[in-house]
Order: C-alpha cells, then sequence, then structure tokens
C-alpha cells in the first residue's frame, strides 16, 4: 500500500531556528533585533536598517553573506535544538505516510541541514529535502513550495508551516496547518497547531 504525503517546514516547525538566527545577526551587524522583527519581516537588510540606519548593504548582497555565513555554515547553526515533541512523533509519522521538508532555506546549506537532522535523529525519516532558493551567478533563483508540492505523485495529506504567508499560499490547493507554539496568529479557516503532540493527535 502507497503512503500518502505529509510535508513541512524546517526552521520553527521542526528545528527551532528562530533565536539561534536573532543570535547570529545582532552578533555579527551589532544590533539588537528582536523576536517580533524576526517573525514579522522576512528581509533582514531593513531590520538591521531600523537598528543601524548606516547599514548599507544591498537585499541581495545580505542575502549571499547571510548564505555563506549562515546558512551553509555548520558553525553557526550548531546550537540550533530541535522542537520539543518532534523527535517522538517524527518515526511515528514515518511509518504512515512520506514525509518531505520543505524550507525556505538556500540549497547551499544541504550540508547542515542533514548535519542537524542527522544529530537529533536516528536515521533519515525524509524522503526528499526541498529548498526554494539557489544561487545562480550573482542572483538567487527559486522554486517555491507550492510549486514543489504540486510536483509530487500521489495523495498530499497536509502541509505544516510557522509562516502565515506560507500557509495561506498553500491552503487553496491542500489541506494546511499553522504551526504557532504561542498560538499568536489566527487565519480564518486555517487551523493552528502549537506543538508536536498536536501534530500526533491530528495525523496519526
Amino acid at each position: 500500500m502507497k503512503k500518502s504525503n505529509l510535508f513541512f517546514d524546517l526552521d520553527d516547525t521542526i528545528l527551532n531556528t528562530k533565536p539561534v538566527v536573532i543570535e547570529f545577526i545582532n552578533k555579527k551587524y551589532n544590533v539588537n533585533i528582536t523576536e517580533s522583527d524576526y517573525r514579522y519581516n522576512d528581509n533582514f537588510p531593513e531590520v538591521i536598517k531600523k537598528y543601524d540606519p548606516k547599514f548599507k548593504m544591498s537585499f541581495e548582497d545580505f542575502y549571499i553573506d547571510y548564505g555563506k555565513n549562515f546558512i551553509a555554515s555548520i558553525d553557526s547553526n550548531k546550537n540550533i535544538q530541535l522542537i520539543s515533541g518532534a523527535k517522538v512523533v517524527i518515526p511515528f509519522l514515518y511509518e504512515k505516510y512520506n514525509l518531505f521538508i520543505v524550507t525556505a532555506r538556500e540549497k547551499s546549506g544541504m550540508n547542515v541541514i542533514n548535519y542537524l537532522l542527522k544529530k537529533y535523529l536516528s536515521k533519515n525519516y525524509f524522503k526528499q529535502i526541498h529548498c526554494v532558493w539557489r544561487r545562480a551567478g550573482d542572483t538567487f533563483v527559486a522554486e517555491s513550495k507550492k510549486d514543489f508540492i504540486l510536483s509530487i505523485h500521489g495523495k498530499k495529506v497536509a502541509f505544516i508551516d510557522d509562516s502565515v504567508k506560507e500557509v495561506q499560499k498553500m491552503s487553496d490547493f491542500l489541506p494546511t496547518f499553522l504551526f504557532d507554539q504561542k498560538d499568536e496568529n489566527k487565519i480564518d479557516g486555517i487551523k493552528t497547531l502549537k506543538n508536536w503532540s498536536e501534530i500526533a493527535e491530528m495525523f496519526l
């Protein structure tokens, strides 16, 4: 019997990435961005300028540097922890579903993703890991989470992500769930899952 497919975001859904990103940016650029800055703005150069008006790095130059010094750096990611409960629930989900990770991370950081998953999980439970972004010379090209999920054959059970924007993009063709540990965001028609125990209750 073929397994159905279940799709997860990586950062702040499987991995507790936010505190480490905040620490990295504050230390590198000598600023003091907060969790709310991180949550509500995906344009880090604009966030940094809020605290340092003299900051001049362009959007693309910032993300080239961020890709090299954070996304592709095991040392910069080594303190990221697995979100509580994921280690217990993921093996049970693996028995029932094909599990996929769809992440906005750049493809150059696949070594880091594999390092972190191997560090915390006893085996490779994920059929495929899709990174939205990849470098093409001096710019970036993207294959969106939505396009990737649409390309996967078989029954698609659900998509789970901590990003309101990503959940909204997906909700027109796939059951979507917002992963929100603090239960701070509400989206009409979208169920919130606050922890991995609730993921287990929903899908096992």
